[in-house]
């Protein structure tokens, strides 16, 4: 890997349980880090600083060789940030949105032309000319992040952005992630799906390093699937109700463990609603 493009040391954010922190972190071109933070307090505080929306508390944090510090807008420039939903107005439509940012942004008319090419794997005619209240999840996702890579950008920061999409969408929004990455792009994906920590190189845990646990929610009986967990070693708490279920597996040793435990979960039958990685003794 190259120069971190996103690096962060020693960074303290507050949130509204108190001062957390530090947080040390380094982000190459082209690489995908998945950070699998503890608590919802995780998106309104360390990424709000990550983002450069919040000044850290203590620390320094540094982007494309910008600090931010010294200089906000050089470092916010190479940033792109892609929501979990939200950011535009429901009723304007893709194209809209598109010419909208390209002039803010000052978009070359070749960077334009790549972002409409982004734009044909999500939106088929008439769909660029949808409002976006109207457009299902996947083609409004879609939208999110080929705005969100429209300058350009050295590091994208992504918040949950695989959450609301059935299976196949999934992956091809894991694909066109990749794509970004492979085009140079550094990605932090906010996210502790097991989904998100399999598309990243790396999975970055909390500083306290307790145990990974696997855990998921399924729609149908489990009970099939927990004879063969308890088969392959695999020691879980399971909860089994008339609506379905839910497990917990571990702890493992190594977070490369737990992702193999969340691969087995997700090629199952039944498969499950939902699978996630956690640390900790969190219980279900």
């Amino acid at each position: 890997m190259g120069e971190a493009q996103l690096a962060a040391a020693g960074v303290r954010y507050r949130t509204p349980a108190g001062e957390r922190g530090p947080v040390d972190l380094a982000v190459a071109a082209g690489e995908i880090v998945c950070l699998r933070m503890p608590g919802a307090e995780f998106p309104s505080a360390l990424l709000h600083v990550l983002c450069t929306l919040d000044a850290p508390l203590a620390g320094r944090l540094m982007v494309a060789g910008h600090d931010t510090a010294t200089a906000l807008d050089a470092a916010r420039r190479a940033l792109a940030f892609l929501p979990q939903e939200g950011g535009y107005e429901r009723e304007e439509t893709p194209e809209q949105i598109l010419r909208r940012v390209a002039r803010w942004r000052r978009t070359p008319p070749d960077a334009l032309a790549q972002a409409r090419s982004r734009f044909e794997l999500w939106l088929p005619e008439p769909w660029p000319r949808t409002p976006m209240g109207a457009l299902p999840a996947r083609m409004r996702h879609g939208v999110r992040l080929a705005v969100a890579l429209l300058h350009r950008p050295a590091v994208l920061l992504a918040a949950h952005p695989l959450d609301g999409l059935e299976a196949d969408d999934r992956t091809i929004l894991a694909a066109a992630l990749a794509q970004a990455a492979a085009d140079g792009v550094a990605i932090v994906l906010c996210d502790g799906s097991a989904e998100a920590a399999m598309l990243a190189d790396r999975c970055v845990p909390p500083a306290n390093g307790r145990s990974p646990w696997v855990w998921a929610r399924f729609c149908g009986s489990v009970a099939t699937l927990q004879r063969e967990a308890s088969a392959r070693g695999l020691a879980g708490r399971w909860r089994v109700g008339l609506r379905g279920g839910a497990c917990r597996l571990g702890p493992f040793s190594s977070a490369e463990q737990a992702r193999e435990a969340a691969r087995w979960l997700l090629a199952s039958t039944p498969p499950p609603a939902s699978v996630w990685l956690q640390d900790g003794e969190e219980t279900l």
